[in-house]
């Protein structure tokens, strides 16, 4: 177990299956994420390593994003795609001198590793899990930027912004609230983390993961990698595709879908009447037993039902029930485009 792990458990975290993780009370601190400043512990995020003197010219060849703007004040979101434009990975990428870290979902990591080092042994490159040594934690809410003022000398205030402060990576990202992740070794993050909680709110992931869903970002699993273009996921919108940079694995078909595609599908957030768990890349059917859209990733909402994202047809109506694992439910649209992302 890990020194991070193990503080978790001392702090009273239940790791659950499925990424549903709580301390307390699951419902309690979902409401708490959407309605008070918290802090949050994010295990099911790992961390990928690249390092080595052509890490940068072999990570402009593999992703969407490009590379050569990142800095050491910014992060980018980025894909790896597949030769035919499917999303293998996910992921928000930074640097640290010649060093590059994406952060990751963990269930990935491993896959997604193996078929990055098909093309990294034409490069002087190390890849490697960092997910141990780079651990990460969020930080939401209103009002949380004056909590943080005691802890950092400078908050970032543009959106993916990021300060190396006080031995941690301080990176804002969007959300319907003011939201930062912070990435470090497990002794700097221990130490804010204990400093932190005597005014915010303690939540584990998955109240994380419902301020994702409101603010309209996808997360890649398992169960979905390789399943959907970026175009599905509005990565365009997200800012995770470049256009001009230049060749990446899949860039042809993804380039060809953005300026003469027509798109049939896109992620959508839904609310349905429903309290079951729903795993991503699940079926969603119409009353027809005909397939309608997948699954990309889900929270219980704590006001009642389930907040998910997914990938639907572009014309849909406002509200109608659907099937989803043989269960009739209903449903209501709520649009991610309306989040200010």
């Amino acid at each position: 177990m890990s020194v991070w792990n193990e503080f978790l458990q001392q702090q009273g975290l239940h790791q659950q299956a499925n990424h549903a993780n709580y301390f307390s009370n699951n419902t309690q601190e979902l409401t708490q994420a959407m309605t008070q400043c918290t802090l949050a512990e994010l295990t099911p995020l790992g961390m990928i390593k690249v390092s080595g003197q052509n890490a940068a010219d072999f990570l402009q060849g593999q992703l969407s994003c490009d590379i050569k703007q990142l800095t050491a004040t910014s992060t980018l979101l980025g894909t790896y795609c597949n030769q035919q434009g499917r999303v293998i990975a996910l992921f928000r990428v930074f640097k640290h001198n010649d060093d590059h870290y994406l952060h990751i979902q963990r269930d990935i990591i491993s896959v997604t590793l193996a078929k990055l080092q098909q093309y990294a042994v034409f490069s002087k490159v190390t890849l490697e899990d960092y997910s141990d040594q780079m651990i990460s934690i969020g930080l939401s809410g209103m009002g949380i930027e004056s909590i943080l003022a005691d802890c950092f000398t400078c908050l970032p205030q543009k959106l993916n912004e990021t300060y190396l402060d006080n031995d941690c990576f301080i990176t804002r990202v969007p959300g319907h609230v003011t939201r930062f992740l912070l990435f470090g070794n497990s002794a700097s993050i221990v130490k804010h983390w204990q400093k932190l909680a005597t005014n915010l709110s303690i939540i584990a992931y998955p109240g994380w993961e419902l301020l994702d869903i409101m603010a309209g970002i996808p997360s890649i699993h398992p169960q979905t990698q390789e399943k959907f273009l970026p175009h599905n996921l509005n990565l365009n919108q997200l800012g995770a595709l470049n256009f001009d940079k230049g060749c990446y694995l899949g860039q042809e078909i993804i380039a060809r879908m953005h300026y003469r595609g027509r798109l049939k599908q896109r992620m959508i957030r839904l609310h349905l009447e429903t309290d079951q768990m729903i795993v991503p890349g699940v079926t969603i059917k119409d009353l027809q037993d005909k397939t309608m859209g997948y699954i990309v990733r889900s929270s219980v909402d704590p006001k009642g039902g389930t907040q998910v994202l997914a990938i639907m047809p572009l014309e849909i109506d406002s509200r109608k029930c659907v099937k989803i694992d043989e269960c009739t439910i209903a449903l209501s649209i709520n649009d991610p485009k309306e989040s200010n992302i």
